[in-house]
């Protein structure tokens, strides 16, 4: 063979060889928190991410290209959630699904819009985040939304006196939370007879937390934290008055709350922004397929954060660049999620009914 020709040979093999590999992956983006106080809620979305991942590289990836996942921790905190975004800017993502906490938000938001990198956030409901032209996207109503709505309905349950405990180290959405909240109840004609900040890595504890909703006159205490906090809040006051009424949100209930809070957290109401009694054959086959692999069934956090990956995917698979990728979403009307529709309004903010539910006998019952 001579020169030409083995010259030839050789960078026709290296032609096919590079000609058929792989097209570059499509990297995106999960921020949360994995060993915290709040972090049944990251794990579960994390997990739910995953699922959906897995599922579209099965079915050939997007356009051809596989799906990259690549988690940040955030520590839970506004610092720790600004290094998590710095370090996935920094990988090149895509778009980004995150974070869990609207503390941790706080954070986020400055660096993924000076990056404009696309980021939906599952559970994100901080109203200050509500209602901006920029590339933050939000699953969940607002705070605003949420508490309007959870006041009309407690009220037309029947509670007319309702004392609330709020997380303080989530102030971005507990304070403006529950200043809607008592608004909008008092508009109704209920009272709210105290509203009680607590930390709960106070060295002081919950105690003197509890000693003031128990001093209130009120036909119930509502809890506005995570599930963890929220059942060590309703054993303390379980213990005083085993017959006060504990009411809570979709953030509190998670499989912490029940089996930390065991019979304390009996008879508990909680507002939840999805049906976990859900027996429609696209809820169930999410349902079985996700607690086959993680061994728990799934929580609020993991419907929408498997929501948050199928609009993104369904965007990216109508467009080429990154640019276009905040358009795309923002076209996006009537997805088909797990539950209800999805998509966003003109300032990329989702909206999601509100469901009572009940604890009983360690499980949440739809009311």
């Amino acid at each position: 063979m001579c020169r030409f020709q083995r010259l030839i040979f050789v960078f026709g093999g290296l032609f096919f060889l590079f000609g058929c590999s792989e097209p570059e992956p499509i990297r995106i983006g999960f921020i949360a928190d994995f060993e915290g106080r709040a972090s049944e809620l990251g794990i579960s979305g994390r997990n739910a991410v995953q699922l959906a991942v897995d599922e579209v590289n099965a079915a050939g990836g997007i356009n051809g290209r596989k799906i990259e996942l690549l988690v940040r921790d955030d520590m839970s905190t506004k610092e720790g959630g600004a290094n998590a975004a710095r370090s996935l800017v920094k990988a090149q993502v895509r778009a980004i699904i995150g974070p869990i906490r609207s503390v941790v938000a706080g954070g986020v938001v400055p660096i993924i819009n000076e990056a404009e990198i696309v980021t939906v956030s599952p559970t994100v409901l901080a109203a200050s985040l509500v209602g901006k032209d920029d590339h933050f996207f939000r699953m969940a109503s607002s705070s605003r939304k949420d508490a309007e709505h959870y006041a009309r309905r407690l009220y037309a349950e029947g509670y007319n006196k309702i004392a609330v405990a709020s997380d303080a180290n989530n102030e971005l959405f507990t304070g403006p939370w529950v200043e809607t909240f008592r608004a909008e109840f008092e508009k109704n004609g209920g009272t709210v007879t105290a509203s009680i900040p607590f930390d709960a890595g106070n060295s002081k504890g919950l105690s003197a937390t509890v000693a003031a909703l128990l001093k209130a006159q009120t036909d119930a205490v509502l809890v506005l934290a995570n599930g963890i906090d929220t059942a060590q809040i309703a054993q303390q006051i379980k213990k005083t008055n085993e017959h006060m009424q504990l009411l809570a949100t979709s953030w509190s209930a998670s499989e912490n709350l029940v089996v930390l809070g065991g019979r304390a957290a009996e008879g508990m109401l909680l507002g939840e922004n999805y049906d976990r009694n859900d027996t429609s054959a696209q809820y169930v086959r999410f349902r079985d397929a996700f607690t086959g692999l993680f061994g728990v069934l799934p929580s609020q956090s993991s419907i929408t954060s498997y929501d948050a990956a199928q609009i993104l995917f369904a965007a990216m698979r109508n467009t080429d660049g990154a640019a276009d990728l905040k358009s795309k979403l923002l076209g996006i009307r009537g997805l088909k999620g797990l539950q209800q529709e999805i998509g966003f309004d003109g300032f990329g903010d989702g909206d999601r009914a509100l469901t009572l539910v009940v604890v009983k006998d360690g499980e949440f019952i739809r009311k």
